[in-house]
């Protein structure tokens, strides 16, 4: 009912009635991945970076294989302005799942954003290849 709610609050942009449900449905879930991604959103959702990154990291201590939840993570911290993870987190999503696409723009948005055009580039290249 939490992951329900929160769902539905989500697209009725109700940021805290989300972040209420997501916050229940991870205290009595924990390792529930869509409560913990979902939370991660809504904070992104909010502009509140570090508190994405932060839950986003939750999420990837409780699934570190998943690509998701690494691209997700690689996303916040390019955006929370640790571009030096968000490469480290992108680089390690491409390496491990080649096809994921979501890794590959995520890598080339922090190169981006560590002014790298030709690493971007480079990135963009792989990426239509695949």
């Amino acid at each position: 009912k939490y992951r329900l709610r929160g769902g539905y609050y989500l697209t009725q942009l109700n940021h805290q009635k989300a972040l209420d449900e997501f916050t229940e449905l991870t205290r009595l879930y924990p390792a529930d991945f869509s409560g913990l991604s979902n939370l991660a959103y809504v904070y992104y959702q909010r502009r509140e970076m570090r508190k994405a990154l932060e839950e986003g990291r939750k999420a990837l201590d409780v699934y570190p294989k998943y690509s998701l939840a690494r691209s997700n993570c690689a996303m916040f911290a390019m955006y929370s302005g640790d571009l030096e993870m968000a490469e480290k987190e992108a680089s390690a999503v491409v390496e491990a799942n080649p096809k994921y696409l979501k890794g590959y723009d995520t890598l080339a948005l922090a190169r981006l954003a560590a002014n790298q055009p030709a690493k971007a580039m480079e990135i963009y290249g792989r990426m239509q290849a695949v």
